[in-house]
């Protein structure tokens, strides 16, 4: 009988503690990635802690739209004119399943996603890729 007593307050524990430390994702309609061909455009896509920044250095109007990162989350973003910037915090973008984007910061618990692919999907559903540059991993 001693370990069948013992073995009901330690199953409860578990319980309660997996109960605590369950997360609840907002409930919204988020897009799921349309993967289709795309165009690239030259414009650099720079990334500084939680902030996806780039400047238009093309002749079209960027957008509006939806900024893609990874092929799995996303923003809306407004136009973004030539020789125009814009920035996105990237904690601020999800996936199709409401779940956001490891942005990293200075309060960050777990360590940031990288961003290896950006891409604005315009009105029409067609994606303009952009050139993401990244820090040798030593600069980190």
């Amino acid at each position: 009988m001693r370990t069948r007593t013992s073995i009901i307050p330690a199953t409860f524990a578990a319980i309660s503690t997996l109960t605590a430390c369950s997360s609840t994702i907002p409930t919204g309609d988020w897009p799921s990635y349309p993967g289709h061909a795309q165009s690239v455009v030259d414009v650099q896509a720079f990334r500084d802690g939680p902030t996806l920044s780039f400047t238009n250095t093309s002749p079209e109007t960027l957008g509006p739209g939806r900024l893609w990162i990874n092929a799995a989350y996303s923003i809306d973003i407004d136009a973004v004119a030539p020789n125009a910037s814009a920035s996105v915090d990237l904690n601020s973008c999800r996936n199709e399943f409401g779940q956001p984007f490891r942005g990293g910061g200075f309060f960050a618990t777990e360590r940031p996603d990288e961003v290896v692919l950006a891409q604005i999907e315009d009105a029409s559903g067609s994606l303009t890729g952009l050139l993401v540059a990244t820090r040798p991993s030593g600069l980190n």
